[in-house]
């Protein structure tokens, strides 16, 4: 089962692909953090004509802003969705959407129902995602390693769409394909499921072993091999309270 993932499920709203195409058949493309740092993110921006939709949890690259601005400035139609708070960060959230309103950019910020909304993501021109691990930050695109995927794929494009219309209006969003994990509606679901179809081994860093030891399979955190036996439970960690997509 093929599966991209991107994003966090602890602690916020997180958002993955899953089932998709194998990467490298043309119409996805992985970005690795702090090689491709912010370019392709800018690249993007620049080259919509119609449309771009971004959803931020932490920000401070101004040429991401910068970008967006200028796309602004020749007719695209740009909507932010902005966290309603992250830990430490609420004033520069703040900040942001005045700048962003100011600018002319529509701007909406997420509910407070859920404990975080963790989601990183750009929808440009409706046919191209932009599915971010990590934050549109100096920290996370110049010190970090992570990761994300840039993808052309219709149904997970316009799952992108429904879910960033639905949190702009704060209207109710339910999970219209498996493909497209968003916590804590499908999440649980979906990974468990991706990690119980492995056949020998799954190698996640910075996961929790039992999180990973599925079926009696070996699992591999941070180069250490861990084992568990077959009748033992996860101990992953579910929170109800998050939005996250991968």
């Amino acid at each position: 089962m093929p599966f991209a993932r991107v994003g966090s499920t602890r602690g916020g709203h997180a958002i993955a692909v899953a089932n998709a195409v194998p990467l490298g058949v043309g119409f996805m493309k992985l970005l690795v953090q702090p090689d491709d740092g912010v370019t392709p993110l800018v690249k993007g921006i620049n080259s919509a004509k119609r449309t771009i939709d971004i959803l931020i949890f932490r920000f401070d690259r101004s040429e991401i802003e910068a970008a967006l601005l200028n796309a602004l400035g020749r007719g695209v139609r740009v909507r932010a969705l902005i966290a309603s708070t992250n830990r430490g960060g609420e004033r520069h959230l703040r900040a942001l959407e005045m700048r962003l309103l100011a600018a002319g950019i529509t701007v909406a910020r997420t509910a407070d129902d859920l404990v975080r909304y963790h989601g990183k993501m750009i929808v440009i021109d409706g046919h191209e995602l932009y599915l971010l691990a990590f934050n549109f930050t100096y920290l996370d695109t110049d010190h970090s390693r992570s990761f994300g995927v840039v993808t052309r794929d219709r149904e997970l494009v316009q799952e992108a769409m429904r879910l960033f219309e639905a949190d702009m209006q704060r209207q109710p969003y339910t999970c219209g394909t498996g493909a497209f994990v968003v916590s804590p509606l499908n999440a649980r679901k979906e990974l468990s499921a991706f990690l119980r179809a492995a056949k020998k081994e799954a190698r996640r860093p910075q996961a929790h072993s039992g999180a990973l030891a599925c079926a009696g399979h070996r699992a591999r955190r941070c180069g250490r091999v861990y084992w568990k036996p077959e009748s033992s439970r996860s101990g992953t960690r579910y929170a109800p309270g998050n939005r996250g997509c991968v």
